[in-house]
């Protein structure tokens, strides 16, 4: 009988590095942001492991448990977007952080900030609310938008906006189009001191609770029209204030787009889905319904105006079983769509609303 031999003794080889928390969850294009890292076995020289081109210097004093960077970034050298945010120690690497990148001063959440546009960051703990306040003017438009699902929180956050009175001006909670996060949009109307308070949405906010709070003007593109183009295409995506023209690729899946150079964005980078079988676009204004050949299709299409109805001519096979599926409320779109089975004659042979999980209508028939 043979016994394994084992060797048993110290190891030299250190842990690879952990992330805890992160005081500020971006960074600003065109400028420097201070980010501390509370963790474990971060090591006596960690560095940060970035997917964009940026300068980073590790402040004096850190230890094992914490660190502090300076990110310094040049404009043009980076896209406005989320990006992933990780320390490299001699240990090996950590898991990734979300964060935010773009042009917005990053600053710890503070009770008053002094000029706009700003990205705040902070944590709401419990059942408590964490507030800040700014100056404004009379018809001044600002955005007021949370970041905190889409970076990994579990906050569900709601914002509210009040004036000097307290009277409350505005207020938002979490949707499907932004992911489980908030944003609210209002003209000021008098020159006035504006608080914003945020709290999680049962007051019972559960850990990790941090948040991203954005005040001020910036553009954004939440979702680009039409929703998927298919393989090898050509077309030209439109959002407010945004419009490129796009070549796909043979790959079917999601292909992220550029913000425009001019103009001050941020959010999410836009991208617009590529798809394996035909899309189409719906054509507005006809008469007659709109021809869609047989097969697996895909209809791009709006409804703009009230009582309007899209209508399409789908070709089927007599005693073959249909499936047609609507995708609304489940790529941020705040529509309640019913969809309707018509004959030749227009009697109504089948109807599909809400499925379970959803405001989005599927029906075979």
């Amino acid at each position: 009988m043979f016994l394994p031999w084992v060797a048993v003794g110290s190891s030299s080889l250190a842990a690879e590095p952990a992330i805890r928390a992160i005081d500020i969850r971006g960074a600003r294009i065109g400028g420097a942001t201070i980010v501390t890292i509370d963790g474990d076995d971060l090591g006596k020289a960690p560095r940060l492991l970035l997917p964009f081109a940026a300068k980073q210097i590790l402040r004096s004093g850190g230890t094992d448990k914490k660190a502090v960077f300076e990110i310094h970034t040049l404009k043009g050298d980076v896209e406005p977007g989320y990006y992933h945010l990780r320390v490299v120690s001699d240990g090996g690497v950590s898991l990734p952080v979300v964060i935010g990148v773009d042009a917005l001063p990053q600053l710890a959440m503070m009770p008053q900030v002094d000029a706009l546009p700003v990205a705040l960051h902070g944590s709401v703990a419990g059942a408590s609310s964490v507030e800040t306040k700014f100056q404004g003017k009379a018809k001044q438009r600002v955005m007021i938008e949370v970041e905190a699902q889409r970076f990994g929180s579990k906050l569900r956050p709601v914002i509210h906006l009040y004036n000097a009175k307290r009277l409350q001006l505005a207020w938002a909670w979490g949707t499907p189009a932004l992911y489980g996060d908030c944003r609210l949009e209002a003209t000021l109307p008098a020159d006035d001191t504006y608080t914003v308070a945020i709290h999680d949405a049962e007051y019972a906010a559960p850990a990790p609770s941090f948040f991203r709070l954005r005040v001020g003007e910036w553009s954004h593109v939440d979702q680009v029209f039409p929703l998927a183009v298919g393989k090898n295409q050509t077309a030209k995506l439109t959002a407010p204030g945004f419009t490129e023209s796009v070549k796909t690729t043979s790959n079917a899946g999601l292909m992220p787009l550029a913000f425009p150079k001019a103009g001050v964005w941020s959010g999410p980078r836009p991208f617009v889905a590529v798809s394996p079988h035909a899309e189409f676009v719906e054509e507005p204004g006809r008469e007659k319904p709109q021809e869609l050949p047989p097969g697996l299709v895909g209809v791009s299409g709006r409804l703009a105006t009230p009582y309007e109805e899209d209508r399409y001519r789908v070709a089927v096979t007599p005693s073959k079983k249909v499936r047609l599926e609507v995708f609304a409320e489940r790529v941020g779109s705040p529509l309640d769509v019913a969809l309707v089975v018509r004959d030749e004659k227009g009697t109504q042979l089948a109807r599909a609303e809400d499925t379970p999980g959803s405001l989005d209508p599927v029906l075979e028939y």
